[in-house]
């Protein structure tokens, strides 16, 4: 089957390095804290804001009085689960 798509017209293969330079987005770990509660979720963002977006989200997040979220960390791959 990988065959027959690599034999489709158009279609290059790509090495290591051009494999590394694809940005198609983010995937962030959020945890979010409010008193006696804690979630905690994954979520994909389009773009290539790194964690900005993802911070703008937490601050967001703590400033809405209504969502009771006391605090709010985040981890996302675009810089590198752990980082």
């Amino acid at each position: 089957m990988l065959n027959d798509f690599l034999n489709l017209p158009g279609v290059v293969v790509l090495g290591k390095e051009e494999q590394r330079k694809i940005s198609g987005g983010q995937t962030c770990l959020f945890r979010l804290n409010g008193g006696r509660w804690q979630v905690s979720y994954h979520q994909f963002s389009s773009g290539e804001a790194g964690s900005a977006e993802a911070n703008a989200f937490c601050v967001g997040m703590i400033e809405d009085n209504n969502m009771g979220v006391d605090s709010c960390s985040y981890d996302c791959s675009y810089d590198g689960f752990g980082q």
